[in-house]
Protein backbone atom coordinates (compact mmCIF):
# COMPACT_ATOMS: atom_id res chain seq x y z
CA UNK A 1 0.00 0.00 0.00
CA UNK A 2 1.42 3.57 -0.85
CA UNK A 3 2.49 5.54 2.29
CA UNK A 4 0.62 9.06 2.10
CA UNK A 5 2.94 12.23 2.05
CA UNK A 6 4.05 15.16 -0.42
CA UNK A 7 3.52 14.13 -3.91
CA UNK A 8 3.57 10.92 -5.07
CA UNK A 9 5.20 7.87 -3.70
CA UNK A 10 7.77 5.35 -5.55
CA UNK A 11 4.80 2.25 -5.14
CA UNK A 12 2.32 4.74 -7.10
CA UNK A 13 4.60 5.42 -9.42
CA UNK A 14 5.14 2.07 -10.61
CA UNK A 15 1.25 1.13 -10.32
CA UNK A 16 1.06 4.16 -13.34
CA UNK A 17 3.78 1.69 -15.22
CA UNK A 18 5.68 4.06 -17.46
CA UNK A 19 8.44 2.11 -17.47
CA UNK A 20 6.30 -0.64 -18.79
CA UNK A 21 4.88 1.85 -21.28
CA UNK A 22 8.01 2.88 -22.79
CA UNK A 23 9.48 -0.71 -22.96
CA UNK A 24 6.57 -1.63 -24.77
CA UNK A 25 6.11 1.64 -27.11
CA UNK A 26 9.23 3.60 -27.31
CA UNK A 27 11.87 1.02 -27.27
CA UNK A 28 10.99 -1.70 -30.18
CA UNK A 29 11.66 2.04 -32.25
CA UNK A 30 14.66 3.41 -30.36
CA UNK A 31 15.99 -0.30 -30.54
CA UNK A 32 15.76 0.07 -34.79
CA UNK A 33 17.79 2.48 -34.49
CA UNK A 34 20.96 1.88 -32.83
CA UNK A 35 19.61 2.97 -29.73
CA UNK A 36 19.90 0.73 -26.15
CA UNK A 37 18.19 1.08 -22.76
CA UNK A 38 21.13 2.92 -20.16
CA UNK A 39 19.04 3.27 -17.41
CA UNK A 40 15.76 2.92 -16.58
CA UNK A 41 13.46 4.20 -13.28
CA UNK A 42 9.44 4.21 -12.38
CA UNK A 43 9.95 7.85 -13.76
CA UNK A 44 12.66 7.93 -16.39
CA UNK A 45 14.15 5.84 -18.90
CA UNK A 46 16.90 6.64 -20.86
CA UNK A 47 18.57 5.39 -24.22
CA UNK A 48 22.07 5.93 -25.89
CA UNK A 49 23.90 5.62 -29.20
CA UNK A 50 27.24 5.94 -29.95
CA UNK A 51 25.94 9.64 -30.71
CA UNK A 52 22.56 10.55 -29.44
CA UNK A 53 20.73 10.49 -25.82
CA UNK A 54 17.46 10.42 -25.78
CA UNK A 55 15.39 10.49 -22.48
CA UNK A 56 11.65 9.85 -21.21
CA UNK A 57 10.37 11.19 -18.35
CA UNK A 58 6.97 11.23 -16.25
CA UNK A 59 7.22 14.01 -13.29
CA UNK A 60 4.93 12.29 -11.17
CA UNK A 61 5.52 14.92 -8.07
CA UNK A 62 3.92 18.17 -9.83
CA UNK A 63 3.05 18.25 -13.73
CA UNK A 64 2.03 14.50 -14.26
CA UNK A 65 4.21 15.91 -17.65
CA UNK A 66 5.55 13.10 -19.98
CA UNK A 67 8.77 15.08 -21.23
CA UNK A 68 10.53 13.49 -24.02
CA UNK A 69 14.31 15.66 -24.74
CA UNK A 70 17.42 14.47 -27.44
CA UNK A 71 20.48 15.46 -26.92
CA UNK A 72 24.20 14.79 -28.90
CA UNK A 73 26.35 12.78 -26.52
CA UNK A 74 29.02 15.62 -27.43
CA UNK A 75 26.70 18.34 -26.19
CA UNK A 76 24.51 16.67 -23.79
CA UNK A 77 23.56 20.17 -22.15
CA UNK A 78 22.15 21.16 -25.25
CA UNK A 79 18.52 18.75 -25.11
CA UNK A 80 15.69 19.53 -27.33
CA UNK A 81 11.90 18.91 -26.69
CA UNK A 82 9.95 16.60 -28.77
CA UNK A 83 8.57 19.78 -30.13
CA UNK A 84 11.73 21.16 -31.28
CA UNK A 85 12.43 17.65 -33.05
CA UNK A 86 8.97 17.85 -34.94
CA UNK A 87 9.41 21.49 -35.84
CA UNK A 88 13.06 20.53 -36.80
CA UNK A 89 11.84 17.38 -39.19
CA UNK A 90 7.82 17.66 -40.09
CA UNK A 91 7.86 21.35 -40.06
CA UNK A 92 4.50 21.93 -37.46
CA UNK A 93 2.62 24.65 -37.42
CA UNK A 94 3.55 27.69 -35.50
CA UNK A 95 1.89 28.09 -31.85
CA UNK A 96 1.19 23.98 -32.34
CA UNK A 97 1.79 22.35 -28.83
CA UNK A 98 2.40 18.73 -28.23
CA UNK A 99 2.17 18.28 -24.65
CA UNK A 100 1.86 14.91 -22.52
CA UNK A 101 0.27 14.44 -19.12
CA UNK A 102 -0.89 11.24 -17.55
CA UNK A 103 -2.11 10.71 -14.04
CA UNK A 104 -3.40 6.98 -14.95
CA UNK A 105 -2.08 4.16 -15.75
CA UNK A 106 -4.53 4.08 -19.25
CA UNK A 107 -2.94 7.62 -19.81
CA UNK A 108 0.11 6.92 -19.35
CA UNK A 109 -0.05 4.01 -22.13
CA UNK A 110 -1.58 6.43 -24.49
CA UNK A 111 0.76 8.97 -24.03
CA UNK A 112 3.83 7.29 -24.60
CA UNK A 113 2.52 5.60 -27.77
CA UNK A 114 1.61 8.60 -29.25
CA UNK A 115 5.49 10.31 -28.73
CA UNK A 116 6.23 6.65 -29.89
CA UNK A 117 4.36 7.32 -33.19
CA UNK A 118 5.43 11.13 -33.78
CA UNK A 119 9.31 10.34 -33.58
CA UNK A 120 8.82 7.24 -35.96
CA UNK A 121 7.40 9.94 -37.98
CA UNK A 122 10.28 11.83 -37.89
CA UNK A 123 13.03 9.57 -39.55
CA UNK A 124 16.11 8.21 -39.12
CA UNK A 125 18.64 11.81 -39.32
CA UNK A 126 17.21 12.62 -35.46
CA UNK A 127 18.23 9.13 -34.90
CA UNK A 128 21.70 9.16 -36.07
CA UNK A 129 22.38 12.87 -35.34
CA UNK A 130 22.46 14.82 -38.08
CA UNK A 131 24.06 18.05 -37.55
CA UNK A 132 22.28 19.58 -39.65
CA UNK A 133 18.36 18.81 -38.05
CA UNK A 134 20.07 19.82 -34.43
CA UNK A 135 21.26 22.78 -35.48
CA UNK A 136 18.01 23.56 -36.90
CA UNK A 137 16.44 22.79 -33.95
CA UNK A 138 18.89 24.83 -32.06
CA UNK A 139 17.17 27.75 -34.12
CA UNK A 140 13.88 27.03 -33.76
CA UNK A 141 14.19 26.32 -29.84
CA UNK A 142 16.29 29.68 -29.67
CA UNK A 143 13.43 31.30 -31.57
CA UNK A 144 10.73 29.90 -29.15
CA UNK A 145 12.78 31.32 -26.57
CA UNK A 146 13.04 35.13 -27.80
CA UNK A 147 9.15 34.44 -28.26
CA UNK A 148 8.42 33.74 -25.30
CA UNK A 149 10.85 36.31 -23.89
CA UNK A 150 8.77 38.89 -26.28
CA UNK A 151 4.94 37.99 -24.69
CA UNK A 152 6.34 38.23 -20.84
CA UNK A 153 7.78 41.83 -22.02
CA UNK A 154 5.10 43.10 -24.21
CA UNK A 155 1.57 41.44 -22.10
CA UNK A 156 1.81 43.82 -18.99
CA UNK A 157 2.70 46.87 -21.94
CA UNK A 158 -0.71 45.95 -23.80
CA UNK A 159 -2.81 45.74 -20.30
CA UNK A 160 -1.93 48.84 -19.79
CA UNK A 161 -2.44 50.18 -22.88
CA UNK A 162 -5.91 49.04 -22.75
CA UNK A 163 -6.67 50.45 -19.45
CA UNK A 164 -5.47 53.80 -20.50
CA UNK A 165 -8.09 53.02 -23.91
CA UNK A 166 -11.00 52.64 -21.58
CA UNK A 167 -9.95 55.83 -19.58
CA UNK A 168 -9.07 57.66 -23.03
CA UNK A 169 -5.92 58.14 -21.75
CA UNK A 170 -4.59 58.88 -24.55
CA UNK A 171 -0.92 60.17 -23.80
CA UNK A 172 -0.43 56.66 -22.46
CA UNK A 173 -2.11 54.77 -24.99
CA UNK A 174 0.50 56.20 -27.37
CA UNK A 175 3.46 55.84 -24.79
CA UNK A 176 2.67 52.06 -24.19
CA UNK A 177 1.74 51.13 -27.86
CA UNK A 178 4.58 53.40 -29.15
CA UNK A 179 6.76 50.92 -27.32
CA UNK A 180 5.82 48.20 -29.12
CA UNK A 181 4.98 49.86 -32.59
CA UNK A 182 6.75 46.19 -34.19
CA UNK A 183 4.63 44.00 -32.14
CA UNK A 184 0.74 45.66 -32.95
CA UNK A 185 -2.37 44.09 -34.23
CA UNK A 186 -4.01 46.02 -36.94
CA UNK A 187 -6.60 46.80 -34.08
CA UNK A 188 -4.34 48.25 -31.39
CA UNK A 189 -2.46 50.34 -34.62
CA UNK A 190 -5.42 52.01 -34.85
CA UNK A 191 -5.97 52.84 -31.49
CA UNK A 192 -2.51 54.24 -31.43
CA UNK A 193 -3.38 56.36 -34.97
CA UNK A 194 -6.29 57.64 -33.01
CA UNK A 195 -4.98 58.75 -30.00
CA UNK A 196 -2.03 60.37 -31.78
CA UNK A 197 -4.92 62.68 -33.45
CA UNK A 198 -6.78 63.08 -30.22
CA UNK A 199 -3.77 64.27 -27.92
Amino acid sequence: MASKGNGITNIDRRELKFEEAVQQHLEPILYQHGFIRVDATPSAVRFETTKVLLVITHDTQLSYEIETTIALRSHPKECYSIQDILEAIIGTQPGESYFFQASTPERVQYCVKNIAELLQKCGDSIFRGDSNIFHRMDMISEARACALEKKIVETPIRRAAVAAWKDKDYVNVVKYYGSIMESLTPSEAKKLEYAKKHL
